[in-house]
């Protein structure tokens, strides 16, 4: 591999993150936090008890969410901008939040057993990105 050309992998990987699982998330996720009123938490219960379904969600409950997946999306775009502009930052932000995406996940399995179908799922794309960006190839192409 040529050290001038960015492997086809980083650039998928560092849109995806930064595009698809970053900006486009946190633009969402803040458009409801600073959009979405108590009244409207409330209409959703209903609408989702007249479909047959219960939830259980308050406003304060559905803020500290909606917080954290901003927190998450912003990690996903400054990763997927150190990945698009080759900082070795950018490659380990990826790979250790990979890793702790995978606890997650692991132990979300352990608590909810049921979910394990689903969670082997999302576990999908993080070890993916552990194993393309520990790749010796690809950690040269950062250090260079």
């Amino acid at each position: 591999m040529r050290n001038n050309k960015k492997p086809i992998g980083v650039l998928l990987f560092g849109s995806i993150n930064c595009f698809l699982l970053g900006f486009l998330p946190l633009f969402m996720f803040l458009f409801t936090f600073f959009k979405i009123n108590p009244s409207h938490i409330e209409q959703l219960v209903e609408l989702f008890k007249n479909k047959g379904i219960i939830i259980q969600i308050t406003y304060q409950k559905f803020r500290i969410i909606n917080i954290i997946y901003i927190l998450i999306a912003l990690i996903f775009f400054i990763s997927g901008l150190g990945l698009l502009f080759k900082k070795n930052w950018g490659q380990k932000l990826t790979v250790y939040f990979s890793f702790f995406w995978l606890l997650l996940i692991s132990f979300s399995a352990l608590i909810n057993p049921s979910l394990i179908r689903y969670l082997f799922i999302n576990a999908i794309y993080p070890a993916i990105l552990i194993l393309y960006f520990t790749n010796k190839n690809i950690q040269n192409y950062f250090k260079t």
